[in-house]
């Protein structure tokens, strides 16, 4: 059986961070993350999967450089106790409480704990689990804790003269506010968890606090500057994902056949599921509908690779699934990414890349590209858009940005995808620009700087047509690369593939006259010609080639309406020069004039008279015309 995690099982997903805190001297962590109090964790080495509060005590409870044997978890109406005990599969038990004095007794070890809880496995015996645990639990099963300020002051005292070290978890912050007689009054509790003598000692209290967003902290910000520790809680990562969709194959080995699916395989899963931001458990549930649709299979119908192909296309049906494979670039221009690309997996001796900026003509597959690399890696793929950028307030940005880029380091390795990056983060200073785009501009570059590659493995890949556009800040640390249309070899790669499965196929000579006509088109104009001539194809048309190109023709025309230049069809040995522009007639007869005279020295009659040759000209009109474009093409 292929395995596509190691035996322990992947790392879990924050409590590192939790550690690292400590071991820096704090005693309070605050978590944070859209769905973190409804998302579950992969748990190693035994490999279960757990809710957060039992995923947080567990950690607790077994961390090795500190000893927290209590954990006490907070809700708006439940309070739990969890303790270790190394006679149970997991090594730990949990007990409801009652109140404020169940809660005293526990800390203080006076009461032992009931035998319920213990370590659960997947979610329906979870559930089953917890209910009869608490229909034992001194009997008051369906009653809810008195949660209430008495709780929270038990606690201060606690800190104080309890004669072992314990933690507390508190989920939520909005019922906390609503219990105490105001919102200050609860941030002030809080703040006092973390005033608990002995801070950072060795083996001291813990608290961690779980809130959805870290803005609901805003007026505890504000009671006194200190650092606050916080932690973002970022979807499941491709390696938890890899080790629960293993689990639930072997959970079913005793109901049918399983497939037997290869490490790329796995990959593509849980890339899959990573991407379309799946939780743990409902990644599960999903992966149990894929196994169920094998064994439905006739067996002489089981393809591995088409059976995940089906399951990716269902996860997200308007996501192309790009292999680094079906790419086509020039080779000096693959070799580079290629490079770069490596350098980042694996960077030795040298100082890995940041990432690279992509630009040229639209529809040259920039956005190919870096999908493609995303899978090639096993990458999270993160879209950042305007929309999630731009606040509505001067200062906004800035926070959205750190926000994107702890998403990013949660979910590492990504890579982060930044489309039309001249809109988002153009030039600084020009009479156009506002205090929100400087403040993202450099809030961007203050994370991108603090972005460290070998750890956190975030790889920023932006795209643009308009490099010029771009802040110089941005392309200092995005080496800029172009990607251009495809040359003739590109051409034939691109047809060949997408035409292989017209019925009846193309004929050689017709095949030629597509390579010969479809000089100075991007890839995506590529794909709509191959797309023609398969519709006209399959429609009999005498002569398939000649009316997929007319059609292209006349949405070259339609673009030239738009005020857009467009190049001609064209055979792509005739070079690219004004020839190839259409339209412009008066003006391209002007521009050969001026361009001819400036090359030749004036006649001599006109030398006598002190009249030289022009040496340029001055092309005015509305944006999006094609000056620019005229002005290339009369240099080739």
């Amino acid at each position: 059986m292929t395995t596509p995690t190691d035996a322990d099982g992947p790392r879990h997903r924050f409590f590192q961070r939790i550690e690292e805190a400590v071991r820096a001297g704090h005693v309070q962590c605050f978590l944070h993350g859209e769905n973190v109090a409804g998302d579950w964790f992969f748990n190693g080495p035994l490999g279960r999967v757990r809710d957060l509060r039992e995923s947080l005590a567990f950690q607790i409870l077994h961390t090795q450089f500190r000893s927290w044997p209590r954990v006490a978890t907070i809700r708006k109406t439940e309070l739990r106790l969890y303790e270790r005990d190394p006679d149970r599969l997991g090594g730990m038990t949990w007990r409801s409480l009652r109140n404020a004095n169940d809660l005293e007794d526990a800390l203080l070890g006076r009461s032992a704990p009931a035998a319920s809880g213990g370590i659960l496995g997947a979610a329906v015996e979870q559930r089953r689990r917890e209910s009869a645990a608490q229909e034992d639990d001194r009997g008051h099963e369906g009653s809810p804790a008195v949660v209430n300020i008495e709780v929270f002051s038990r606690i201060t005292r606690l800190m104080r003269s309890a004669p072992e070290p314990f933690a507390v978890v508190v989920e939520g912050l909005q019922w906390l506010a609503e219990l105490f007689p105001g919102r200050q009054h609860a941030l002030e509790w809080i703040e006092e968890l973390d005033r608990w003598p002995g801070a950072g000692l060795e083996g001291w209290h813990l608290s961690v606090i779980v809130l959805s967003a870290l803005e609901a902290l805003e007026p505890y910000l504000g009671i006194r500057d200190r650092d606050l520790h916080a932690v973002y809680v970022g979807g499941p990562s491709v390696a938890e994902l890899n080790a629960t969709l293993e689990r639930v194959r072997d959970s079913r080995g005793a109901s049918g056949v399983l497939p037997v699916l290869t490490r790329p395989h796995w990959q593509r899963l849980a890339s899959a599921l990573k991407n379309k931001g799946f939780s743990l458990l409902n990644a599960a549930h999903k992966f149990h509908g894929f196994l169920e649709h094998w064994e439905a299979t006739p067996p002489q119908e089981r393809d591995a690779d088409a059976l995940v192909s089906r399951f990716v296309r269902e996860l997200d049906p308007a996501i192309e699934e790009v292999l680094w494979e079906n790419v086509f670039l020039p080779e000096i221009t693959r070799r580079q990414i290629d490079h770069l690309f490596e350098t980042f997996l694996n960077p030795g001796t040298e100082r890995p890349p940041k990432g690279l900026l992509l630009w040229g003509p639209p529809g040259t597959g920039k956005t190919h590209i870096a999908r493609a690399l995303a899978n090639r890696g096993g990458f999270y793929f993160q879209p950042l858009k305007l929309a999630d950028l731009k606040g509505r307030f001067v200062g906004e940005s800035g926070k959205n940005v750190q926000r994107l880029f702890a998403e990013a380091r949660a979910s590492s390795p990504t890579l982060m995808f930044i489309d039309e990056v001249d809109t988002i983060f153009g030039l600084r200073g020009g009479h156009n620009q506002d205090s929100f785009a400087n403040d993202l501009v450099n809030q961007f570059l203050a994370e991108t700087d603090g972005v460290d590659t070998t750890r956190q493995r975030i790889l920023i890949v932006a795209t643009t047509n308009r490099p010029d556009l771009v802040d110089p800040a941005i392309k200092s640390r995005l080496p800029p690369l172009e990607i251009g249309l495809p040359d003739e070899g590109n051409r034939r790669q691109m047809l060949r593939q997408r035409l292989a499965v017209v019925r009846p196929p193309l004929s050689e000579p017709q095949f030629e006259v597509l390579i010969d006509a479809s000089a100075g088109l991007s890839g995506r104009d590529l794909d709509k010609l191959a797309d023609d001539v398969g519709e006209l194809v399959a429609g009999g048309h005498a002569a398939p080639e000649q009316e997929a190109l007319a059609r292209m023709r006349r949405r070259i025309r339609k673009d030239m309406e738009t005020g857009a230049a467009r190049i001609q069809l064209a055979d792509e040995r005739a070079g690219r020069g004004l020839a190839q522009v259409i339209g412009y007639e008066e003006l391209k007869r002007d521009l050969r004039e001026v361009a001819r005279g400036a090359c030749e020295p004036a006649p001599p009659d006109l030398a006598v008279l002190g009249i030289g040759t022009p040496n340029g000209i001055l092309l005015h009109g509305p944006p999006g015309n094609g000056k620019t474009f005229l002005i290339e093409s009369l240099a080739a």
